[in-house]
């Protein structure tokens, strides 16, 4: 039962380990009071009127670091469905970006407690996102050079850098020091991608995950989930629907020069998950990096000429 009363069945349990340090990355550590942002944030969805848009929160202990939620087993993650062929019906992208964009207009008139209102966590993790892979390759390298395909990305880094490494660079500043001026200002997921968003009833999405939600620009979230649409639709040489979540959201915010600022996040993504930290699992070959490395420099640095402006305007 959540609190609210309602009876779920299973149930997932996260813990944040003293120190903060991340499950997948362990040298990188992060603050241990996470969990209480992505409480906030389920609890948030509730005052934009979302019906599952969250998982139902069944306990927390703010001193353990722990927050238990309902398990949304067997929905599965919107990767995991694409990349094993079982696509979400027709119409789910588009309900998936009229979604997020009710809850970023209904979170436009949240009142944000001061505690909630700048997320360490957040912070902390936005260079990695925008500034750190373009500004300072050689700890990129150092993070990735180990892996498989280590030296193939070393190439493209390089080529990247030759061809457009100071202007991506004076971009990305740019846009990491915006996030929290930019408008509209809304309550961001701040890690919205394919395991984070949960395919409910083959058309509708759950999202989970939030420890990164952070009040700031809107053009965040669905510029990186864009990115991860635009690399799932390249890795499996495929269209997946992004022009129709993408018309969506724009249709529910109705706030000019959106579409411009949320490509130009989409490149930032694409690069980052290529030549930064985190590097996307289903960009697999060469050939594909080099082809998602492409397509984002020109988001980042011409977004209105891009094919992808031209097929959400059309």
């Amino acid at each position: 039962m959540d609190l609210s009363g309602r009876v779920v069945g299973s149930c997932v349990v996260k813990h944040v380990p003293a120190g903060g340090a991340l499950e997948r990355y362990p040298s990188i550590r992060f603050p241990e009071d996470r969990l209480a942002f992505e409480a906030f944030y389920y609890r948030a969805s509730s005052e934009a009127f979302l019906d599952r848009w969250v998982p139902s929160i069944l306990a927390q202990d703010i001193e353990n670091r722990v927050l238990v939620a309902e398990d949304l087993a067997p929905s599965m993650s919107l990767e995991r469905c694409l990349l094993s062929d079982a696509f979400p019906e027709p119409q789910f992208f588009a309900n998936l970006g009229r979604d997020l964009g009710r809850f970023h207009r209904g979170s436009l008139s949240l009142e944000v407690p001061a505690g909630f209102r700048n997320n360490p966590t957040a912070a902390a993790n936005r260079p990695y996102v925008l500034t750190l892979p373009l500004e300072h390759p050689e700890q990129m390298r150092a993070i990735w050079s180990s892996r498989d395909g280590g030296e193939g990305l070393a190439v493209l880094q390089a080529h990247l850098f030759e061809q457009a490494g100071e202007r991506l660079a004076a971009e990305a500043r740019s846009f990491e020091s915006d996030f929290k001026s930019g408008e509209p200002s809304v309550l961001t997921h701040g890690d919205l991608h394919g395991e984070s968003i949960f395919v409910r009833e083959g058309s509708r999405a759950t999202v989970l995950d939030a420890e990164l939600c952070d009040p700031g620009a809107a053009w965040f979230d669905p510029g990186m989930l864009l990115a991860h649409l635009l690399m799932l639709t390249i890795s499996l040489a495929r269209p997946v629907p992004y022009a129709a979540f993408l018309r969506a959201y724009l249709d529910e915010m109705r706030h000019d020069g959106l579409l411009k600022s949320i490509l130009k996040m989409a490149g930032f993504e694409m690069i980052r998950r290529v030549i930064g930290a985190a590097n996307s699992p289903f960009v697999d070959s060469q050939e594909k990096r080099r082809q998602v490395l492409r397509q984002a420099t020109i988001l980042v640095l011409e977004p209105q000429s891009s094919s992808i402006h031209r097929e959400v305007i059309s």
